[in-house]
Parts: C-alpha cells; structure tokens; sequence
C-alpha cells in the first residue's frame, strides 16, 4: 500500500512493527503494519518522530517529501550494496551523447504515441471522429514522423513541445463545460482544469521517483530533462511515457464525473497568482490515483494483465538493463 501522511494535525510515531498515526484533531488514532507499506507520501508538515524515518530507511522503503500544492522536496534515498557502481553506469551513459539521444528519442516517441492513443480512446467513448486533416492531429503525427531526423537533444525537445501543444488543443474539447481547458498553464497553473493536471503530475513523478531510488539509480540525473537543477531529472524523463494514459486520463475522469467541485475544491492564491487544490479536494485525487494505479490492464502487445505501479517499475528495470547490459529499452504503451 502507499501511505500517504497528508495533515498538518496528525502524529506519526513507531511501536514495534508498526506505524501509529493519530489525529489530535478528530481523536483519532490508526495503527498501520509496515509489513503492508510499499511507499510513503509526506505532505505537508505532519509530525513524524525520528524513528519512523530509520525504520523506514531500514526496510528500503521510498519516503517522497511533497509540499500541499504537489511539488516534491526531495526524498529519503534507498542504499545498497550495488549502489555506487550502478550509478557510476548511470553517469557513463549521459556522457555518451549518442546514448543520451537514443534514450530520449525513444521516451518522446512513447510520449507522443500515447498522446495519440488517448485521443483515439476518447473519441471512441464518445462516438467521435478524428479528421486526418485537423491542424492539431497532423501537429502531433508530423512530430512523431520527425523523430528520426532529429540530431540534437534540443531538436528533440523543440519536437516535444510542438506535439504536445497540439495534444493539448485536443485533449481541450474533452474537458467539461465547468471545468475549461484553453492551454497548459504552470508555475503557477492559471485555473482548476490546469490545477488538477499539475498536481496529478506531481504525483506521478514522485510515483516514478520512489521506483527509480528503490532499483539505486540516480533520480536527479536525467538524460532529456538534465538541465532542471533541484529537480528529479530521470524521473521527469520516465515518467513522459505515462502522462496521456495515467494522467490526463484520470483528470477527465475526475472531473467529467463530478468528482470535484470547481468552487469549492479550488482556490485562488493571489499571492503566487496561480489555482491549487484545496485540502480536502487532495486526499479525493489521492485515493483516485491510488486506485487508478493499481487497475490492472493488458499492455500493447502484453500477454498479462499488469498494474500501473508494474509497468513504471518495468519501464525502470528496463533502464537498468540498458545501463548495465546494453539491452534495448523498453517503453510503456497504453491499452
């Protein structure tokens, strides 16, 4: 299970095998065996004694520091033996400008043809139809057929954009009336629509960061996004591939099924000049992730039904085979 520690008001201590999280709040108190936890989300600032972070750190199981709008702070790091020298591999292959190229080529080209397939799912559950000839669809395919001839990191990334701006203005006419998506707006995200999409983002790379420091690569160091300093660069890398069918997806659902609501789940920081979610509205979009990542689904061209949490741990494994065995990557593909 992931256990995500989301309230300033509760107190997380630990008794023998177990976490003892209570609420002063509501007076309430729940013990959790760590048996059961695979992950642990910390929003906020809950109070967290000192042990539960060495047990934690013990048990090689993954620690995201989140703040409340969903951006991650950083994260306890999972050691092994093999540590040091899988990592040193790791380094060698972002030397390798030819290596780097190949990598990111093949995570944008995952990206892009999921974009593809979730607009094609969507139409489909509508009874719509796609024109070969839409200024917008032709954007996304012109992008994928021009992969190829990309020669630099740059090029491949100014190939990203282009297509995922015509994802976009797609992937717009499918949000609800209430709930307007024009363009991708962040930092800060502009309205409710664009909120949702960042926050859900935010999860989904502290999801995949949690994968990558468990198999001791090194989440900080990527091979398309190395240039964002303080972030974790691999896992933003890794996690392209899963945007259209994790993310997007789950923020249509969310929101074409009243799930939230656009006054009282949101709210305006004047401040930052920016949407986020309230508090209530995050502990909502956690447990819809939970459960969305935990649906099992037959991959393309799969031969067994796999969780969301599998295919990102696979995508990872798949890294560390290319580093370590110069075997091809694999890539996640959408149903």
């Amino acid at each position: 299970m992931t256990l995500v520690l989301n309230n300033d008001s509760i107190a997380v201590k630990l008794e023998g095998n177990h976490l003892v999280v209570k609420n002063h709040v509501e007076g309430s108190t729940r013990t959790i065996p760590l048996v059961s936890v695979a992950r642990v989300f910390v929003l906020g600032t809950p109070a967290i004694t000192y042990p539960v972070f060495i047990e934690l750190m013990e048990r090689d199981i993954p620690c995201v520091f989140m703040a409340k709008s969903g951006r991650v702070r950083g994260s306890l790091d999972v050691w092994g033996m093999s540590f040091s020298r899988r990592r040193m591999m790791q380094y060698d292959v972002f030397r390798e400008p030819l290596r780097r190229m190949e990598l990111s080529r093949g995570l944008i080209r995952a990206k892009l043809v999921n974009c593809r397939r979730a607009i094609q799912r969507l139409c489909a559950n509508r009874h719509a139809n796609i024109s070969e000839q839409d200024e917008n669809w032709r954007m996304v395919n012109c992008c994928l057929a021009r992969l190829d001839s990309a020669r630099t990191i740059d090029e491949l990334r100014g190939l990203e954009g282009k297509g995922g701006y015509g994802y976009f203005r797609l992937l717009g006419s499918f949000f609800p009336e209430r709930f307007p998506f024009a363009e991708r707006t962040r930092r800060p995200p502009k309205d409710p629509a664009n909120a949702l999409l960042s926050y859900v983002y935010m999860l989904l790379v502290s999801e995949m960061e949690a994968v990558i420091r468990s198999h001791l690569l090194d989440a900080g160091f990527g091979f398309m996004h190395c240039d964002r300093l303080s972030a974790p660069a691999l896992a933003l890398d890794l996690m392209e591939p899963f945007r259209p069918g994790f993310a997007d997806l789950l923020v249509l659902n969310l929101l074409g099924h009243g799930r939230l609501d656009a006054d009282r789940d949101f709210k305006r920081d004047n401040e930052r000049d920016g949407v986020y979610l309230a508090g209530e509205a995050r502990g909502k979009v956690l447990a819809a992730s939970e459960k969305a990542l935990s649906r099992h689904f037959l991959p393309v061209g799969g031969n067994e039904h796999i969780t969301l949490r599998q295919a990102m741990e696979r995508q990872v494994i798949s890294l560390v085979n290319t580093i370590e065995q110069g075997e091809p990557m694999e890539y996640y593909k959408l149903i």
